[in-house]
Parts: structure tokens; sequence; C-alpha cells
């Protein structure tokens, strides 16, 4: 599966319709998700996504006129998510991960997409056709879709621009001439994002630190508006430079391994600063996009456990217990030193390739 992103440029009248749009699955959510609660308190009847399509018709039908403002194939995606987010909740509660997080009434500002099925969307010129309302919305379609169109969802960020999602069914790529010795070990960090076992790294802009003062001041002067702005500012260079990261990689290397890291447990247990860096280098997003390019590209990728990755020699294999945060190099008995982010790097590549062996 593979997801090609747009940006959308209605008029101010489409503008209206897709706004409407989004109100009525805004309400429509909310009172799907009240009619299940009740149900269940009162008759111990749990109400399934096809039950909830049905009631949605006969609302539609007799006296909530306001649901004819959209399509009910849009609707019916409505209580799709609503079954979506009471099964994620029970497995929560069944996993014992986290907070259970019981399914929320949501305000205008906190519904902000809608999904259509595959086959009510045309383009032609760069523009789109979702619904006869709608007519001919101007789109940037920046590179050809691929593969079978599985749906389409309508997005609005905060700043109120409108994005398209195609989900598209793309038959994954074959590499045969994959290159066994090149290989390279990653390992996250603060001050360069992102070290190798080859010992090169890239740098932590640091894009949410330039921007903080500003922001700060916005936030101060309760402009909404602007702090939105702001944030669009940050995410946009930010994914920018992940993607040239994570392409440089992949056009170079023929297998990848990389950390596999909790980050939200490693968010709880460290220092504030500390997660400020982390959070601006990103991790989660890299490793993301290296896993999806990797895959596009016909490459190898994988994650390993990093337990004492940054404490064992990656010469001779002995794990210095002693070695602390603050020590920035690996120096061992047997004569090997090295950079401990290197260090760390040559350990994950060691780790990755003898899995990769295995299976």
């Amino acid at each position: 599966m593979k997801v090609f992103k747009y940006r959308v440029y209605p008029s101010k009248r489409q503008n209206t319709v897709l706004k409407r749009y989004l109100s009525v699955c805004q309400k429509t959510y909310n009172k799907c998700l009240e009619y299940k609660i009740r149900k269940y308190q009162e008759e111990k009847i749990s109400v399934s996504e096809f039950d909830l399509n049905k009631k949605i018709c006969e609302w539609r039908n007799s006296s909530e006129d306001w649901m004819n403002g959209c399509g009910i194939a849009i609707l019916h995606d409505v209580s799709r998510r609503i079954d979506k987010a009471f099964k994620s909740f029970f497995k929560r509660i069944k996993d014992k991960s986290g907070k259970s997080g019981f399914p929320r009434f949501k305000s205008n500002h906190r519904y902000n997409s809608f999904t259509m099925p595959r086959f009510t969307c045309k383009f032609k010129d760069n523009k789109m056709r979702l619904t006869n309302d709608l007519g001919w919305v101007k789109i940037k379609q920046h590179r050809k879709i691929e593969g079978k169109i599985c749906g389409y969802t309508i997005s609005r960020n905060s700043c109120g621009d409108w994005f398209i999602q195609i989900t598209s069914d793309v038959p994954t790529k074959h590499f045969n001439g994959i290159n066994h010795s090149n290989n390279i070990g990653i390992d996250f960090g603060c001050k360069d994002v992102l070290t190798l076992s080859d010992g090169s790294s890239f740098k932590n802009l640091k894009f949410y630190k330039k921007y903080e003062k500003e922001l700060a001041k916005a936030q101060r002067k309760k402009r909404k508006d602007v702090v939105a702005k702001i944030h669009k500012k940050i995410t946009n260079k930010r994914d920018n430079y992940c993607h040239q990261i994570a392409n440089e990689i992949v056009k170079k290397y023929d297998i990848i391994f990389t950390e596999n890291i909790n980050h939200r447990s490693l968010n709880s247990q460290t220092f504030k600063t500390v997660r400020k860096s982390m959070s601006d280098g990103a991790w989660n997003k890299l490793s993301l996009f290296l896993s999806y390019k990797a895959e596009d590209a016909g490459k190898i990728y994988g994650k390993v456990n990093p337990a004492y990755t940054s404490k064992k020699c990656s010469n001779c294999g002995k794990i210095h217990e002693n070695q602390s945060l603050s020590d920035r190099k690996m120096s061992c008995d047997c004569g090997y030193s090295a950079s401990r982010d290197v260090n760390a790097a040559r350990n994950i590549l060691a780790l990755g390739l003898q899995g990769l062996e295995k299976s």
C-alpha cells in the first residue's frame, strides 16, 4: 500500500462545501457515539458498525435533515471510525499498554478529515471531481498516481489548508541486485540525529529550537493563527530534512538497520532538554521514512533491540557497565577506540546481520 498526498486549492464556494462535509461528519460521529454508549448502558447491547450504518440511514430519512448535507458513503466512514476507536480501546485494555483512552466526543477543531470510496473521484489536468456539489477542484498533482486506487481521504490542517490523500495498492518491488556487503547500521542521537557505522553522520538541525522564541511570543499574545503557521513551518522543514536524509541513505545502501526504540517510554524517562532534542530530531519519522522508502526501492530494512549497543565494544564484545551518557567515547582494554555513537551503530549493524543470517 502507498499513499499519495496532494495539496487541494478549493474556491470560496468549494471551501464552504468541504467545511459543511466536515461539520456533518463531526455531528454524526458524536450522535453515533452517544447512541452506542446509551444502548450499552440501558440495554447492554453492543452496537456494531453495520447497526450504526442502518441507524444513520434511518436518521437521514426521518428527522435529521442536516445529515443530507453530505453523501451516505462519507457518513458510513464515520461509523467505521467509531468501530475502530472501540476496537483499539479494548485492545489497549487487553494489552495493558498505557492509558486505555475511552473514545470521546469530538469538537469541530478535532474532526479534520473524511474518507470516500474509490469509485467517487475523477482526475483530469490537475483537477479532481469528488462530488456533484464540489465540481472540479484544483489540486497540485506533482507526481503520477501508481497502482490500484483503494480510497480517498480529504483532510484540513490547523492553518485551513486542504489535502487529498490517495491510498493505492502498489505491487512490492523485488530488487535482485542486492549487494550484501553494501550494508549500514544507524544509531539515533540528539546532537547528530543519525550516526552511521561507517563514521558519517547527519546533524540535528533543531527546527523547533530556531522558532521557539517566535512561537512563545505568539502564544503569549494568544495569536492562534500565527501559532498554527509557525508549527506548520517547523513541520514542513523537518519533513523535508527527513525525506532528504532517508533518500540519501536508501540510494546509497542496500541493507539498512536501525535501533528499535520505544519513543513514548523514552520520552517519559528522560530530562526535558533531552526530550526536546529527541522530538526535534524526529526519530520516529525518520524510521518510518527509511522503512517505506527502502521497501519501495526493493532494499532490506530492519530494526534491532538497542540494549547494550552503546556499552558494548563492537571490536571484542566486552560490555562496559560503568559507561554513562556523558561518556562520548568508547575506549576498550582491547585497544579499540571510537565515538560512542559510531560504536553503537556498528553493534546495531552486527546484530542486524546476525538476524538476517538466521532468517
